[in-house]
């Protein structure tokens, strides 16, 4: 990016200035910081709300995972191309120790203060600046949502998922922050990004120009993932997120291994012995991730997150 780090700084020093006294800024970028924490409980109450079986809850996560697990590594290798510094590290070497009107810091609100003593609101990730990895990772987020909800960016629920920020529960402000409950009503998965990348600038983690590279970066990619996740769906082995052709491999002994400690702690047996007869019944691993069979997948990524079974397998 052609940054002007001048009028960069000038903005980011100004917008947290306004945040340091907007509880809701606050809580909206504590919120979204974690992933797992946020639209993944989301993912959660959307399939409780429409009433999902067990199986169409663990087909959405398992595709959305995927989708999101994909977005990390297109969104890390532009972050490594880029190797753009962060807004702490422009606004330290470039105004030194200027006095500026901005946060100065939990509890104390917006105040003057040397430039070289201004950080974030929450800690800053100690990787490169551009493209922003929150707003990549929400908009292939919002695309999934959408997809599996035939074409609809309405959520389309009775009510509104929300969350509720209680009062005081503000990690970098403790017992301070929020003064009052503050409670978070989603309509649309549209809406679900917008904020989880905005929410990136109020804390001053990144630049403008990032935000909006991390929503084009991860537009329209995610459909090739969506549509082998409908084939999984149908059973057929052709939608397989992995392929592991060689037994001798580092990743097939690490999904055998990922596969055998599952089945022995779901089905309650220590036994090596028949671990090995249920892999082996359930075609787990013999070429594909997916076999025909029991519905069986493995959610990807790089520590092999979990392995779920459907009722009745």
């Amino acid at each position: 990016p052609q940054y002007d780090y001048e009028a960069e700084t000038k903005v980011v020093l100004e917008r947290t200035r306004k945040m340091a006294s907007n509880d809701t800024q606050k809580a909206l970028l504590e919120y979204f910081d974690s992933k797992y924490t946020s639209i993944l409980p989301l993912q959660i109450d959307y399939s409780i709300g429409a009433k999902d079986s067990e199986f169409e809850f663990w087909y959405a996560d398992m595709v959305l995972v995927n989708t999101m697990y994909d977005a990390v590594l297109l969104v890390w290798k532009e972050k490594v191309r880029h190797n753009a510094a962060r807004p702490t590290t422009i606004v330290h070497e470039l105004l030194g120790d200027k006095l500026v009107d901005t946060y100065a810091g939990p509890l104390m609100q917006a105040q003057f203060i040397p430039a070289t003593e201004w950080q974030p609101f929450i800690r800053t990730m100690p990787h490169a600046e551009y493209p922003s990895g929150s707003a990549c990772i929400c908009t292939a987020y919002k695309e999934t949502m959408v997809l599996l909800n035939e074409g609809e960016d309405d959520i389309g629920l009775e009510n509104p998922l929300t969350h509720t920020v209680p009062a005081g529960s503000s990690r970098t402000e403790p017992g301070v922050t929020p003064k009052e409950d503050i409670v978070f009503k989603f309509t649309k998965w549209s809406q679900i990004e917008k904020e989880c990348g905005i929410s990136r600038l109020y804390g001053g983690m990144h630049f403008d120009a990032s935000v909006t590279a991390g929503h084009e970066l991860c537009t329209g990619f995610i459909s090739p993932v969506v549509e082998l996740g409908k084939l999984l769906k149908k059973g057929d082995p052709k939608g397989a997120m992995a392929v592991f052709e060689d037994e001798r491999s580092v990743e097939y002994r690490a999904c055998m291994e990922a596969c055998t400690l599952t089945l022995q702690s779901l089905l309650g047996t220590n036994s090596a012995r028949d671990s090995s007869v249920l892999l082996s019944s359930l075609g787990c691993f013999s070429k594909k991730v997916i076999r025909k069979g029991p519905w069986l997948y493995l959610r990807m990524n790089e520590s092999l997150l979990a392995l779920s079974l459907s009722p009745g397998s």
